[in-house]
């Protein structure tokens, strides 16, 4: 950050000698159009050679990275924006697209971002930033560790749970959870007339838990699973054995423990085992670091777990509810005797879904999933045989257009009374008013739909031919562009918009009747340029060549005001020390005051005579003996770019407590100092 420094405003007389006029190149050359970028020297080698290039990397990138692609670097102007994390080496998302991980820097064009840190352990963090040129940007993000959670999954009858000792509760329905485990070492012991298990593990933040030493269990099998994201390792009293997840051979697991990766959050079948000593289980997995315990004892009884996207769902098992409804999209139901049971899934409004069969056996989870649907809640539309291309408007909202085989459809449209209107140019509209039903579709057929042919002719005459129009038909909610000067409608009310670079816009409404011919003026005024002699005192600018040339007499001012547009000139400093011009003048002691000499950008501040420093910049182009300039001013901005073949940023300041255009424009040519200028204009 700059600091600011007050001096007083004072230039030295200095007589360099006077350089040669440059040439100065056609108007059209030296002052670009607004907006426009001149022609370069043409390189087609060159530019095939770098397409040739890119498309290699690209191919490469989509062969060899498919799930990542590195974002295309901004082409215009960027900021720099640093993303840190604690902790580090968080996966950074901008605007939904990975971009890398922590701590990193980012080069972004001006803009607002939405910035999320994921990693897995913690808690997503997210923050919005707006980049702006001239500002380089941090974020800094403090992912929260997610608790860890302890689960005893048991078909136990009854049993109690232990934590370091003491008595954490008791099963219910064979299951206990804790959902948050302090951080450190702890042991775990479940007892229970049928069996018991113990063992020691340790907890640590954003981390999965960590079982240490041997699982001891008595007359009951003990699977131990420890997870964090998508990675989980599985350990088992007994083994090894073979472990098949989700259809697919895992490897042997036993008491050393067997690692488990790429799960995907939710459900996974886990078979150990084979033949009578199978066992077939349900495991969940979750952000959360999370250590479930599964005990089964050899009692002749087995466990239903039922699965559906949706929570507090009732789960009938032969007709008979059971007493806890589905949390986290789902219930574990353990205790069912071995044999066949109809499960249904009931939730107040979703459509009832029909019951399904588990065959519950002995030792074994047996998983039943549920897609519950919402009751319809919206309608449709369908049409068979209208006019192809017709546009289908509902309540003035535009929904499609009917295809070439004259059909269309649309859904997710609210019930109610709605009116469907159908137009196409060159065909008289047709209005049909239906009543929208819930969970049903509004068929129009081809007598309904089909339009009859009714036209008016518009002839748009232009000014300049290359004006850009735009047409909306009474009760459209957005304008289509025309492309032509005769038009034939249907009959209407129609708004055209006519506009183009350098003039000012025009906007006609017509009235058109079927058969009616009308013609439209779309001719447009020109923006003001104002050239010299809209300057105070312009007899002390004397013309030299393609230059006005002005010696000394401090302020030289634009009389127009308000300044709210554009300015644009190219400038010659024959005598002085620096180029120097003002903005927002409203006397000769309160401006905004901008510098440049061969090396530097200055901004300052003049209030009451007094010069507040505000910025000084190293030029990133070299001055050739004169500099094009355009500045473009609001009430509340001054944006300054300088060219040298491309328009070039060189300083935005936004301050909401000035009003920069209501002041004069002008140049600050102190005694012993000669300005020139050429092509200058003022674009409103």
């Amino acid at each position: 950050m700059l600091e600011k420094t007050v001096v007083r405003h004072k230039v030295p007389k200095i007589e360099p000698p006077r350089p040669e006029p440059p040439p100065i190149p056609p108007r059209a050359q030296v002052i670009p159009p607004a907006e426009a970028v001149p022609a370069k020297p043409s390189r087609l080698p060159l530019v095939g050679g770098v397409v040739a290039a890119l498309v290699v990397v690209i191919v490469a990138a989509v062969v060899l990275v498919p799930r990542w692609r590195k974002p295309t670097t901004p082409a215009g102007p960027t900021v720099a924006l640093d993303v840190r994390t604690t902790p580090n080496g968080a996966n950074i998302w901008v605007n939904e697209e990975v971009r890398g991980t922590s701590n990193l820097r980012l080069d972004l064009a001006p803009g607002t971002y939405k910035v999320e840190a994921r990693a897995e352990g913690y808690e997503n963090a997210t923050t919005t930033v707006a980049v702006k040129l001239g500002t380089p940007a941090s974020v800094d993000l403090t992912l929260k560790p997610l608790a860890n959670v302890l689960r005893v999954l048991t078909d136990l009858d009854a049993g109690k749970v232990q934590l370091d000792g003491n008595s954490a509760g008791d099963l219910q329905s064979g299951q206990f959870t804790q959902d948050k485990v302090a951080p450190g070492k702890h042991t775990l012991d479940v007892s229970g007339r049928h069996g018991s298990v113990s063992f020691a593990f340790e907890a640590a933040l954003g981390a999965a838990p960590q079982i240490s030493g041997a699982l001891t269990a008595k007359e009951l099998k003990a699977v131990v699973v420890s997870s964090v994201g998508n990675r989980a390792r599985l350990y088992c009293s007994y083994g090894p054995v073979p472990a098949v997840l989700d259809g697919k051979p895992a490897g042997d697991a036993g008491p050393g423990g067997l690692d488990l990766t790429d799960l995907s959050r939710g459900s996974h079948e886990l078979i150990l085992g084979a033949g009578n000593e199978q066992r077939k289980m349900v495991l969940d997995i979750s952000g959360a670091p999370t250590l479930a315990t599964y005990l089964n004892s050899d009692r002749n009884v087995g466990t239903l777990v039922v699965v559906t996207s949706e929570d507090n769902a009732r789960v009938l098992i032969d007709g008979k509810e059971y007493r806890v409804k589905t949390k986290g999209g789902q219930v574990r139901v353990p205790n069912l005797d071995v044999k066949g049971y109809s499960v249904q899934v009931l939730k107040e409004g979703y459509q009832a879904q029909a019951a399904q069969r588990a065959e519950i056996r002995k030792g074994e989870e047996t998983k039943l999933e549920f897609r519950l649907v919402p009751v319809p809640s919206v309608a449709s539309l369908s049409i068979q045989g209208g006019t192809a291309g017709a546009q289908v408007v509902l309540d003035r909202t535009v929904l499609g257009t009917v295809g070439q085989d004259g059909t269309f459809s649309a859904s997710n449209l609210s019930p109610g009374d709605h009116t469907i209107e159908l137009r196409k140019d060159q065909y008289k509209a047709k209005r049909v008013s239906r009543r929208f039903a819930a969970g049903e579709t509004v068929q129009l057929s081809a007598a309904e739909a089909a339009l009859e042919a009714g036209l008016g002719i518009l002839h748009l005459s232009l000014a300049p031919a290359d004006s850009q129009v735009t047409i909306s038909r009474a009760g459209e909610a957005q304008a289509r562009p025309v492309t032509e000067t005769t038009l034939n409608l249907p009959e209407g009310s129609y708004t055209l918009v006519a506009k183009a670079a350098n003039y000012g816009s025009r906007t006609e409404t017509v009235r058109l009747s079927s058969g009616e011919t009308k013609n439209v003026d779309l001719h447009l005024t020109r923006e003001t340029k104002t050239g010299m002699s809209d300057w105070e005192n312009p007899e002390s600018w004397v013309r030299d060549g393609n230059w006005y040339v002005r010696r000394g007499g401090n302020l030289a001012l634009f009389k127009v005001t308000p300044t709210a547009g554009r300015i644009d000139f190219t400038a010659q400093l024959r005598k002085g020390r620096r180029l120097q011009w003002v903005v927002g003048s409203t006397d000769d002691r309160n401006y905004v005051l901008y510098q440049m000499d061969k090396k530097f950008f200055y901004r300052n501040e003049v209030r009451n005579g007094v010069v507040n420093e505000l910025l000084k910049a190293p030029l990133k182009q070299e001055l050739k003996g004169y500099a094009t300039i355009r500045i473009r001013i609001s009430p509340t901005s001054v944006v300054h770019e300088s060219y040298d073949g491309k328009w070039n940023p060189l300083d935005s300041w936004t301050e909401v407590t000035h009003n920069f255009a209501a002041g004069k424009f002008g140049f600050l040519v102190p005694a012993g100092d000669e300005v020139a200028i050429s092509n200058f204009a003022f674009y409103p």
